[in-house]
């Protein structure tokens, strides 16, 4: 069993050239499970990622305030506390802060993120 004290863990700054604002995360493991790894990420509110993809999909979870994410087809869900989002394996995507209101999310990723371009608006 491994545990992963988030006290212990310091919060960092996210690559700038990823998101339309700064973002924060703490890395809480790299897992030979997931070939990937699992971070807590907080988004001020409107700041988002760029387009972005991950080989065997991720997982997230939404812990506190509100958030959106956003696919390639148009679609666009809005996320509150407590739920749940799976983009499958390949799919390309955002997400990131409301509007209006700051999120975090625990992060569970399958493979490298593939970044790509800026969301326009």
């Amino acid at each position: 069993m491994q545990v992963t004290r988030s006290s212990e863990v310091p919060d960092d700054r996210m690559e700038p050239a990823n998101f339309s604002g700064p973002v924060t995360s703490r890395f809480l493991g790299a897992y030979d499970v997931l070939d990937g790894n699992v971070l807590l990420v907080s988004f001020p509110a409107g700041v988002r990622t760029a387009w972005h993809s991950h080989p065997g999909g991720q997982f997230l979870f939404v812990t506190d305030g509100r958030g959106r994410v956003g696919t390639r087809d148009g679609e666009v869900a809005h996320l509150q506390v407590g739920d749940l989002v799976h983009a499958p394996p390949g799919e390309e995507h955002w997400h990131g802060g409301a509007e209006d209101a700051a999120v975090t999310h625990l992060a569970v990723n399958h493979g490298a993120t593939e970044w790509l371009e800026a969301v326009e608006d």
